[in-house]
């Protein structure tokens, strides 16, 4: 969705989920305003995308970073920022966005004079996002996630409790219990 109303790009929480789009902590949260300024009840903007890939019909490819909130109505939102760098033509009739100003000329379209974009586009992952998402919950804890930490055993504290085996006796049997 175009939005000329909204100060920054913005992808759907639960769309990001389902795609796997790991979620980065922003440096500093930002609130969510409203037409009149004021605070909306969600809450502060805690976490943003990664740089994804932009890819519409036409072969129009750009990077861009979205502010994760929860919009269920629009899984992704261009605003001011898309808007102004791209400053396109927009045909309300037919549905059309032309990009023909200076920097979609030069930048995105160096061959073309008028590129016109159906309104569809959809988002793909950067070709070097390999890591594997983490839930927004536990981005705080991704230390525990680290696949070279979990190989090993933790240090032995004082407080570990002592299992003596005795070395050439049978395991014990007994029956095996049902989980469900």
């Amino acid at each position: 969705m175009l939005d000329s109303g909204a100060t920054g790009n913005f992808l759907d929480l639960t769309l990001s989920k389902s795609l796997g789009i790991p979620a980065m902590k922003k440096k500093i949260p930002e609130p969510v305003r409203a037409v009149d300024g004021s605070e909306l009840s969600s809450g502060l903007i805690t976490h943003q995308t990664p740089d994804l890939v932009l890819v519409c019909d036409n072969g129009h490819t750009e990077s861009l970073t979205f502010d994760l909130i929860d919009t269920p109505l629009f899984g992704a939102i261009l605003g001011v920022p898309w808007l102004q760098l791209h400053n396109p033509s927009i045909d309300w009739h037919k549905r059309n966005v032309t990009l023909n100003s200076p920097y979609c000329v030069h930048s995105c379209y160096p061959e073309a004079v008028d590129v016109v974009i159906p309104l569809s586009c959809g988002l793909t992952k950067t070709p070097e996002e390999s890591e594997p998402s983490i839930p927004i919950p536990y981005q705080d804890y991704t230390d525990v996630f680290d696949e070279v930490k979990a190989t090993t055993l933790p240090p032995h504290r004082s407080f570990d409790c002592r299992i003596d085996l005795i070395p050439g006796s049978d395991l014990p049997c007994s029956r095996i219990y049902a989980l469900t």
